[in-house]
């Protein structure tokens, strides 16, 4: 009869190991126990049933002892055999044979009866179970200590394998391939760590390298089970907490990366999406740029604080329009005015009672009323009279100036003169017929920067003179093949950058070269970095008359920044800090520029003028390029010019400068120009 062979209860630790299939043989000892194998007797061929109960049992059992109770338990004298049963041939047969070998070398199989199965490792040895990928063997995880358990891993990213458990054999002495902190330590290894007492159960192991997963420590050695390893993160801490600081695992820094979903903005730290801290329409995010705040689509940033589209102003009578503005509250229907960030309904009138909220003309600004002029600050009525009596108010005319009536006087700065009244130099008069309203130069005579010169007179230069009917107020070029520009005189060929003297096309400019388009204003060296919410910049006293084509701000302040410029006229020479003066008038602003390229100008500089020139990169944190410290000397188109620090405490990138001052001690902040003459 066929029956199944029966699963042993194991000794082993951990109770995992398996019964072989029948076809297994145990060893000889284990069939063969306490009887003379020269006894064995093949079955095969015996009378009807013996052969049947011989189908369970594996070829070459024996021998077969007899007994004397057919149907009945009996006696096989063998450990391995499992419910012996005596056979018609009064021979004992055992139901099934256990299979003790568990298929390590190190290991002495016995059977110990009752289904039980004895694998004793042997001196020197261990039996140890280790945790590896599915499907591994034995041959791939023992030997010398360090051997890896991952050989069907996959790389960093993938997903590893399913780990089962299993026994191995391995050495006295051998570590532990998934923990070098491990080693066999069977009883006879003395161990004097505390460990060597079990041959089946890991003892903990000191000294030697291992690994204790942490890249921020070195020289990483066992103690007591334990990988321990000299700590010395400090070294790489950047003290941020949003940067992962990077070891090598032996001593070295890989450098601090940003986390991801965080921006790092002078050195804080903030989480996607978290708002400008000044309530400005600037937020954190990391995909566009994680070193600075970026612009919020959308919104409007007024008087220092961000609104969404369709915000209302306090008034009412204004929105956040960012089609129309995104820095100014935009009036919609023609029901009020926004003057002076209060709403002022249809038809009320100023203090003077000159003007009033007409939208149909002007949402943000007082109009003026029909009949009436608004001159200085006040409001007078069709006829009034200057004090000086020389002018009145003609709304017809102007609304805004005085008008002059008849042809006896010249009203000029203010002030009546009557007709042929000379001006100062001697070179003008007042001359009704031709302009009521500024100076007529005589004939004969040039008014040439403010002087005045007899018909005649020479250049200092000797190229040039003063015709009179030619032009009253330009010297006349009268030296052949000479060129006088910019009062100074050159020779035909003579060259300034991009430009030459050529006759030919002009005696009193400079006429471009063919392929050369600009001259580059020098600033001097880049020396540092100031990172601040203010703006730096420079100013200077125009030495020659020249055009702005092109301003960059420098590239060292980070290639990756949007750009903000401002280049603004003074009325006379800004006042040196902590004063200031916002008599300025703007020739240029951007903010918010590409961060790459220049920005196209055409600004017209006259000599005299006096410029100044804003520009860092950035937008709430604004990053401005120090020269060293002082006013730096250098030249605009031959002719000499200083450069002197500009002050603005704000942003330009939230609005135009306002509060401007002159500091002479400290560094100008750098700005790239490209001119012309």
């Amino acid at each position: 009869m066929n029956r199944p062979a029966v699963r042993p209860r194991a000794l082993a630790p951990l109770g995992l190991l398996a019964v072989l299939a029948l076809t297994l043989s145990c060893s000889d000892d284990d069939f063969f126990s306490g009887a003379d194998k020269g006894a064995y007797t093949d079955l095969a061929g015996d009378a009807a049933g013996t052969a049947d109960m011989n189908n369970g049992l594996p070829d070459g059992y024996g021998p077969l002892y007899s007994c004397k109770n057919p149907g009945k338990a009996c006696n096989a004298h063998d450990n391995c055999a499992i419910n012996p049963i005596c056979g018609p041939d009064n021979k004992c047969y055992p139901e099934s044979v256990m299979n003790c070998n568990d298929q390590l070398a190190c290991t002495t199989d016995t059977c110990a009866g009752l289904g039980v199965c004895n694998n004793v490792p042997k001196k020197g040895t261990c039996k140890l179970a280790v945790r590896v990928p599915k499907g591994a063997t034995c041959a791939k995880v023992t030997g010398d200590a360090g051997v890896k358990l991952d050989a069907g891993a996959v790389a960093d990213g993938g997903t590893a394998p399913a780990k089962e458990t299993i026994f191995c054999c391995f050495k006295e002495g051998d570590r532990n391939p998934a923990d070098a902190c491990q080693k066999c330590s069977p009883p006879s290894a003395g161990d004097a760590g505390g460990g060597g007492t079990s041959a089946t159960k890991w003892a903990p192991a000191n000294g030697g390298y291992c690994d204790d997963g942490n890249l921020c420590t070195k020289n990483d050695y066992c103690q007591n089970g334990t990988c321990k390893g000299t700590s010395y993160a400090s070294q790489c801490a950047d003290g941020i907490s949003c940067t992962e600081d990077k070891c090598d695992g032996k001593g070295g820094c890989l450098g601090n990366t940003l986390k991801k979903g965080f921006c790092l903005i002078n050195k804080v730290c903030y989480k996607d999406g978290a708002p400008h801290p000044s309530g400005s329409c600037l937020a954190c995010v990391s995909a566009t740029n994680p070193a600075d705040w970026t612009p919020v689509t959308n919104t409007c940033s007024i008087g220092g604080k961000c609104y969404v589209k369709g915000a209302k102003n306090p008034g009412g009578c204004a929105e956040c329009d960012p089609a129309a503005s995104t820095s100014k509250w935009t009036v919609k229907g023609t029901t009020h005015c926004l003057i002076n960030n209060s709403c002022v309904a249809s038809g009320s009138k100023d203090t003077t009672g000159c003007s009033s909220c007409q939208p149909a003309k002007d949402k943000y600004a007082y109009s003026a009323l029909s009949g009436l002029c608004l001159i200085d600050g006040k409001c007078h009525s069709k006829g009034d009279k200057h004090t000086l009596g020389c002018a009145e108010c003609d709304p017809v005319t102007s609304s805004s100036k005085w008008t002059v009536k008849g042809t006896t006087h010249c009203f000029i700065d203010k002030k009546c003169y009557t007709s042929g009244t000379a001006d100062p130099t001697g070179c003008s008069s007042c001359a009704p017929a031709t302009s009521k309203y500024a100076w007529t130069p005589k004939a004969g005579q040039c008014q040439i920067d403010k002087k005045c010169y007899a018909n005649g007179a020479k250049h200092s230069s000797g190229c040039g003179e003063c015709k009179a009917a030619t032009s009253p107020t330009k010297w006349t070029v009268t030296k052949a093949n000479s060129c006088l520009i910019n009062d100074k005189c050159y020779n035909a060929g003579d060259k300034l950058g991009c430009f030459k003297c050529d006759p030919q096309t002009s005696k009193t400019d400079w006429t471009q070269i063919t392929g050369c388009v600009s001259m580059s204003m020098d600033v001097g060296k880049h020396s540092s970095i100031y990172s601040s919410s203010h703006t730096r910049g420079f100013w200077f006293k125009a030495p020659v008359s020249f055009t702005i084509i092109e301003v960059r701000c420098p590239t060292e302040t980070g290639q990756t920044l949007l750009q903000n410029v401002q280049i603004v006229k003074f009325a006379s020479q800004p006042p040196e800090y902590s004063g200031s003066t916002t008599s300025h008038t703007t020739l240029l602003y951007k903010k918010g520029a590409p961060a790459s390229g220049w920005i196209s100008a055409n600004i017209k500089i006259n000599k005299g003028d006096f410029i100044g020139i804003l520009g860092a990169r950035g937008t709430s944190t604004l990053k401005n390029s120090y020269r060293a410290s002082g006013a730096y000397t250098t030249k605009i188109s031959n002719q000499s010019v200083t450069l002197t620090r500009l002050v603005y405490q704000a942003s330009i990138y939230t609005a135009q400068a306002g509060k401007l001052s002159s500091e002479k001690s400290g560094p100008i902040a750098r700005v790239e120009v490209k001119y012309k003459p």
